[in-house]
């Protein structure tokens, strides 16, 4: 017997542990890449700044410094927006948790037939995948085009 079949084995004692493991990993996935994926996005509107800006060559004649830079602007404020949202939706739920006990109960005793994974909502979900693929690509994006403004 292999060891991932040993590994599946252990988890399925304790599927709980297992899916707690899972979520903290995530978490601390998800935290290095907010944190991350903004100070990238700081970094590409410096990197443009300081090799764009000449003093007969203003950032704004390189089409793509203003793309990278835009897309990075654009980037900050969607994320401070979601962010804001998120922090609100998470908000609400824990105002209903407070006020109303039976439905917090109930949405409990029906977990196993949602969509999202428990206490959270479906909103809440989507909105967070949003966000982890804004983080994940408009640093990316705006990166290589700031990259294509160095070779052509």
């Amino acid at each position: 017997m292999n060891s991932n079949t040993t590994n599946i084995k252990d988890n399925s004692k304790d599927m709980e542990k297992g899916k707690k493991d899972l979520l903290d990993a995530f978490n601390i996935w998800s935290e290095g890449l907010s944190r991350h994926s903004v100070q990238a996005t700081y970094a590409i509107i410096a990197a443009n700044w300081a090799t764009h800006v000449k003093p007969n060559n203003p950032i704004l004649a390189d089409t793509s410094a203003c793309w990278s830079i835009g897309i990075c602007i654009a980037f900050i404020m969607a994320n401070i927006m979601i962010t804001g949202v998120l922090n609100q939706l998470h908000k609400d739920r824990w105002k209903e948790a407070e006020d109303n006990t039976e439905s917090w109960i109930r949405d409990f005793n029906n977990r196993n037939d949602s969509k999202s994974q428990w206490p959270y909502t479906k909103k809440i979900d989507n909105y967070g995948v949003v966000l982890l693929y804004l983080r994940t690509f408009a640093p990316l994006i705006a990166g290589a085009i700031f990259i294509h403004s160095l070779i052509k």
